[in-house]
């Protein structure tokens, strides 16, 4: 009110990290690629929009999903390059970069 917008804009940072598969998990897990003497990939998601509230309930709002990245969490002196090779194996390597900002892969 009072000419301020109650359009709310937000980022979802997440987490998460893609575990090696382990024979409990089943023929049909998703990360089956990933064999059990590898190291976890881990990376962060992050999801941007905006939320407008619902014109006819005042519970609710309408939310809009405007882009987003998916990133790689380097480790320090791991040493191990080919976990950075299975991460861009499994996610385009045009299409994402390091936390750092930088991707060194051309």
């Amino acid at each position: 009110r009072y000419g301020s917008s109650p359009v709310r804009t937000y980022n979802l940072v997440t987490p998460f990290s893609i575990e090696p598969w382990k024979p409990e998990f089943g023929v049909n897990s998703p990360n089956k690629g990933i064999r059990e003497d590898q190291a976890r990939i881990r990376g962060i998601m992050t999801t941007y929009g905006f939320i407008l509230p619902y014109p006819t309930q005042s519970h609710r709002f309408s939310v809009w999903f405007t882009g987003g990245s998916i990133e790689m969490v380097e480790e320090k002196d791991d040493g191990n390059n080919a976990k950075n090779e299975k991460w861009f194996q499994i996610f385009d390597h045009h299409q994402t970069s390091s936390i750092s900002g930088t991707n060194d892969r051309k």
